[in-house]
């Protein structure tokens, strides 16, 4: 008898696109899938609390919850069940750009430049810390910085 269960589906799928079936092939994979669910997720939820509790309290809280999610991740540790659920939860911070249609010409533009910036230079700096300090964790400490220095700057700011 066939399983025909979405689970059975995708896990097929991902032992495809993970080489036959590696183990950081599949977490790779699975990875993304996780992520993915998490942006979905995110995206809906983040639109439902902009519209009760406000702008200002739902951006303050997006960014505090990335601050919070990624230093959990490596608590998590990088394999299994703690792991695809930290990646999910990354995923659902990062579907929390928020910005309504009197903002988006400003600040998309901007979202847009830190995303290529940091994708320009986070592979990097994470293989210098490995390369220095034998792990990922430093890189990954850093990258929550501009979550919470933007928290700053924002709770800081009068306007929004």
């Amino acid at each position: 008898r066939t399983d025909d269960t979405p689970r059975a589906y995708l896990r097929e799928q991902v032992d495809a696109a993970a080489h036959h079936g590696s183990r950081s092939g599949r977490v790779a994979a699975m990875s993304v899938s996780a992520f993915a669910l998490g942006n979905m997720t995110g995206r809906v939820t983040w639109g439902v609390l902009l519209d009760r509790l406000g702008g200002r309290r739902v951006v303050m809280l997006s960014m505090t919850a990335m601050g919070l999610a990624v230093p959990a991740a490596i608590i998590a540790g990088p394999w299994g069940i703690p792991f695809m659920i930290q990646v999910t939860i990354v995923g659902f911070c990062y579907g929390g750009h928020l910005y309504g249609p009197a903002v988006v010409g400003k600040a998309y533009g901007v979202v847009i430049i830190a995303q290529g910036v940091s994708a320009l230079g986070a592979p990097a700096f994470g293989g210098m810390s490995f390369d220095y300090f034998g792990t990922y964790v430093p890189g990954l400490l850093a990258a929550t910085a501009p979550a919470w220095i933007g928290l700053v700057i924002f709770w800081r700011a009068k306007r929004f």
